[in-house]
């Protein structure tokens, strides 16, 4: 579902399973969409939005960057004497994330 260059290495039943979830939802060419790779080629990488039957919705998300966070984490694992990074504490973390709740009935 993600360009080749941004995949991680995933079983064949994994890559299957999302497969099938695609083919229930239609792609819809749009500039300001996500990327997917074609189904039939790896490299044929399209912008778009896929629309279908909801599977559940978006609660909540935050797109941010946060200065110290890698730092305080960091820190928290030495207090612990657990291997730690040595991060500076300026150096910047982009945290993106996202939390859903499914339909139950999809």
């Amino acid at each position: 579902m993600c360009p080749p260059a941004n995949r991680l290495d995933l079983c064949q039943s994994w890559e299957s399973e999302a497969q099938s979830i695609l083919n229930r939802f239609r792609f819809q060419a749009n500039d300001t969409g996500v990327s997917f790779v074609g189904q039939s080629n790896n490299y044929d990488i399209k912008t778009g939005l896929l629309s279908g039957e909801p599977v559940g919705e978006i609660v909540s998300y935050q797109l941010g960057s946060h200065e110290d966070l890698l730092y305080q984490y960091d820190r928290r694992l030495e207090t612990l004497h657990l291997p730690n990074f040595s991060v500076a504490k300026s150096w910047e973390t982009t945290v993106d994330w996202c939390i859903f709740s499914c339909n139950g009935n999809r």
